[in-house]
């Protein structure tokens, strides 16, 4: 028991210090380089980015309360956990964005200034979400909305508000290069967070060697709602019968998936393979 503890004491704070230094580098993202530029990135920040600058409301103020109601609806789908894990990154960030004061406002370069912003944005929230976290915004308002439409991809809700904001900055800011630099964030941002987290491939095919194959397709669908296949196989070496739970996933699942197996079966043993594309529910569909 006291064990289990120790470890799961460590687990929390390995988790904090990986969302606390994600979140200071969010920020350095927007205070040294995208806000200063007038640029706003997609999602949540790219709107609170603008609230700040026609309104002048703190940026981190105004993440939080796009997230409130977010936050009430997620207590009741998603459940308390999830709810915690979001909220103190949101915290966290917010902070970081609204107290902590940039090192400088970096203005020389409006292009250096969004790849830089970029690069920076994707690095730290791949950081969060390396640890089983969001930053909540569009990414739970996505998951709400597949909740009432199952066919509609988590992807292309993030990248319609995206669109939005992109189109907001323009005329908040009386600026076509705000918007085209908008998205040179948003583009970068999206290429850094998938090259740290999944590689480059555009969804995953994933091969699971377990001896709890039922247990592990369960929490599968549970936990992911996806489905999987079971495979039965045999060992070359020892001829022992084996089990093979196959299964496909987008690039933001696998890192939740991996940590899902080891929960159940610690000794299985996961292939994760690039898959050109897919084709069918909950993948892209196929044009008649």
């Amino acid at each position: 028991m006291i064990l289990k503890n120790k470890k799961l004491l460590f687990e929390y704070f390995v988790n904090l210090l990986f969302w606390t230094a994600g979140s200071i580098i969010f920020a350095i993202a927007i205070n040294t380089f995208t806000a200063p530029n007038q640029i706003a990135a997609g999602g949540v920040s790219g709107i609170a980015t603008l609230l700040n600058h026609k309104l002048g409301i703190p940026i981190g103020i105004a993440m939080i309360a796009i997230n409130v109601p977010l936050f009430a609806l997620s207590w009741k789908f998603f459940g308390i956990k999830f709810v915690i894990k979001t909220g103190i990154v949101l915290a966290i960030m917010s902070v970081a964005i609204d107290v902590i004061p940039p090192l400088f406002a970096y203005q020389d370069d409006r292009l250096l200034s969004a790849m830089f912003g970029g690069f920076l944005m994707g690095f730290g929230l791949a950081l969060i979400f390396l640890r089983g976290a969001t930053s909540g915004g569009t990414d739970i308002a996505a998951r709400l909305l597949q909740l009432k439409f199952s066919h509609l991809p988590v992807g292309r809700v993030i990248l319609l508000v995206d669109i939005v904001v992109v189109i907001a900055s323009v005329f908040v800011y009386g600026s076509i290069e705000s918007g085209l630099y908008s998205t040179l964030v948003i583009f970068l941002s999206s290429i850094t967070l998938d090259k740290v987290l999944y590689g480059s491939g555009s969804a995953k095919v994933i091969l699971i060697i377990t001896d709890m194959p039922s247990e592990i397709c369960s929490a599968i669908s549970d936990k992911l709602n996806r489905g999987a296949t079971i495979i039965p196989s045999q060992g070359a070496y020892t001829g022992d019968d084996k089990t093979i739970v196959l299964c496909a996933a987008s690039k933001s699942e696998t890192a939740k998936m991996n940590k899902l197996i080891k929960s159940i079966d610690k000794n299985a043993f996961t292939i994760v393979m690039e898959a050109g594309e897919i084709i069918g529910k909950g993948f892209r569909k196929i044009n008649h």
